[in-house]
């Protein structure tokens, strides 16, 4: 590209500089459209995770669904989900295909626009050759289908953009749950276990673990026992630090476990969970 533009402006500084003159109203629409390609990609986005969670919460939740005959309303649930997706795809290719005929367009205008002035210098006497114009029209050519294949590459950039930023948002979300500044290390547990008033709740003001207090000595086997959604779960889980509790604490060996590092703590336990797959 910069090898043609050095050419153009070697055969003819006037008619180069009336060429760019020119392209700046094409290039703002090209980067109106690929702004608007974005956020179509990012609004496709959000649709498709909407499609994959009714379809996750349905499948894992198949016996519920069935106990309670939702059939026909989980059915409804997934054909609004993917119908939203469907018309957001449908906006989407719409924008996408208007970026290459855009161009065409506007790249025909240029060139008749440069044909007019070009002609006007040539037949206005000493200010440019025909011969040198054709040159210039060539090389002008030449650059714009370079400038085409960029446009083309913003537009797969646009969406390319627009697709990794989730991934990079879950990536960069900064964890709640960390070390502490100055972590201590731990190998075995030598006391045991004892949570102090814990309470736990997943919605603000549903606690689903109330003034739980509880002492397990080293040695000791216990079993807790309750209905589903007790809170077993949750209350095990405290254990690992996969949340930390809102009130109250958790403690081994006398120490809260948010005093020890989370690599150190979390070797100390073998988890089997419910999903064996």
């Amino acid at each position: 590209m910069a090898t043609f533009l050095f050419l153009m402006v070697v055969i003819s500084w006037k008619l180069t500089l009336f060429t760019f003159l020119i392209a700046p109203p094409g290039g703002l629409i090209i980067g109106w459209i690929g702004k608007k390609l974005r956020r179509r990609t990012t609004h496709a986005q959000h649709k498709i995770s909407d499609v994959t969670s009714v379809l996750e919460e349905t499948i894992s939740g198949i016996r519920v669904v069935k106990a309670f005959a939702m059939e026909k309303f989980e059915v409804g649930r997934f054909l609004k989900a993917n119908t939203a997706y469907f018309r957001s795809l449908l906006r989407l290719f719409r924008i996408r295909r208007l970026s290459p005929p855009v161009t065409e367009v506007l790249g025909v205008m240029m060139v008749v626009m440069v044909l007019w002035f070009g002609g006007r210098l040539v037949l206005g006497g000493n200010w440019l050759e025909p011969g040198d114009f054709m040159q210039f029209i060539f090389f002008m050519f030449m650059l714009m289908q370079s400038a085409k294949r960029l446009s083309e590459v913003n537009v797969k950039m646009q969406v390319g953009i627009a697709a990794s930023r989730r991934v990079f948002e879950i990536i960069d979300h900064p964890s709640d749950i960390s070390d502490p500044p100055e972590p201590i290390a731990i190998e075995s547990a030598r006391e045991g276990v004892q949570f102090k008033n814990v309470w736990y709740e997943y919605e603000p003001g549903i606690p689903v673990l109330m003034d739980i207090n509880l002492n397990v000595k080293v040695g000791e086997n216990i079993a807790i026992v309750g209905p589903s959604g007790g809170g077993k779960s949750t209350l095990v889980d405290l254990l690992p630090r996969f949340f930390d509790p809102i009130r109250g604490t958790v403690e081994i060996d006398g120490h809260d476990i948010r005093e020890y590092s989370l690599d150190g703590l979390r070797r100390l336990f073998g988890i089997v969970t419910q999903e064996t797959g």
